[in-house]
């Protein structure tokens, strides 16, 4: 069987962990990076080279523009900013087929890449999804069966200079999927009335509240300005959870055991680079994965980029299109 071709579109510090996790496919693959950093292509050689490749065997090619990547592609991973997703995403869509293609997140900054980026899935035919990595984790899958009774699910992040712009999404989406989806509303009205500037250059961060509804259920998002860890509560009629992420400690309690509570170490959050492997596995094995499809994200992406753009036209009084958040 001929190797199958993956390509990787940028290799910063997020690109370079997805390198990380395509050593540990099982699958023979050729790897191509799209990296016009000679010290990114340099750091993410060498933190590929870290993991021990297992499954069939690799080459790793680098080259400066996607004007240098094979015609047809298995699987392509785009891993670059925001600002300049579409454009990439639109040249890997229109020049080349692409059989599975994988964003990040925030997915574009404008309502119309959107809509332009389904229409043109459609066309090349081609199976897309977004790195929302919260449901591949073996502890959230297990959540969502404990929840699975519930006729209703509070969620609620809080904690201090987590960035709710850039991350926010991704708990959205672990919220969807746990409380079984829907359309979402989002209000801004209790966001801090600044716009913050970020050390990226061209981009913007937001701290306050940020409330939502999925459905009867509903989220908070709490961003403090000031650093501290941000927890997870979970609140049913049927199971409540408390989660610290960033130290591994979950306590849980059940209404079947009277609401008494039970703290437990456990892994919570796995790396990207445990990741990327099983997700391109699963896709040349089964045409899918655990990652959300673009149709279904881009419905809680779009809500969210709305309420932040309201937010900024009520605090300068401009009319904004574009969300310049990454």
């Amino acid at each position: 069987m001929d190797n199958i071709k993956v390509a990787l579109v940028g290799a910063g510090q997020l690109g370079s962990r997805h390198l990380q996790g395509l050593a540990s496919c099982l699958s023979a693959m050729d790897i191509f990076v799209v990296e016009p950093s000679a010290v990114a292509c340099e750091v993410a050689e060498q933190r590929f080279n870290e993991i021990r490749v297992i499954g069939g065997k690799k080459t790793l090619e680098f080259i400066g523009s996607v004007e240098g990547l094979p015609e047809c592609l298995d699987v392509v991973i785009v891993a670059t900013n925001s600002d300049v997703r579409f454009g990439v995403t639109h040249k890997l869509l229109t020049d080349h087929k692409v059989r599975f293609l994988i964003l990040e997140k925030v997915l574009f900054q404008s309502v119309s890449e959107y809509e332009r980026t389904s229409e043109l899935l459609k066309e090349a035919r081609t199976k897309c999804f977004v790195n929302h990595t919260r449901r591949c984790f073996p502890f959230y899958q297990q959540l969502k069966k404990e929840l699975s009774a519930a006729s209703e699910i509070s969620f609620s992040v809080s904690g201090g200079a987590w960035g709710l712009g850039c991350n926010g999404l991704h708990f959205i989406d672990i919220f969807s999927f746990l409380c079984g989806g829907g359309d979402v509303s989002v209000s801004p009205e209790n966001l801090n009335n600044v716009v913050y500037e970020t050390k990226r250059k061209g981009f913007v961060e937001f701290n306050g509240c940020l409330n939502g509804k999925i459905g009867k259920n509903n989220f908070s998002l709490v961003c403090l300005e000031s650093q501290s860890p941000h927890v997870v509560n979970i609140t049913s009629d049927v199971f409540n959870a408390y989660i610290e992420e960033g130290t591994g400690f979950a306590r849980f309690s059940r209404k079947e055991d009277g609401w008494k509570k039970s703290g437990t170490e456990t892994k919570i959050v796995c790396y990207q680079s445990e990741l990327s492997g099983v997700v391109v596995d699963e896709l040349m094995k089964n045409g899918t994965c655990m990652l959300p499809e673009y149709d279904e994200s881009a419905k809680l992406h779009v809500p969210f980029i709305r309420a932040l753009m309201k937010k900024m036209t009520d605090i300068d009084g401009f009319e904004h299109n574009i969300c310049p958040i990454t």
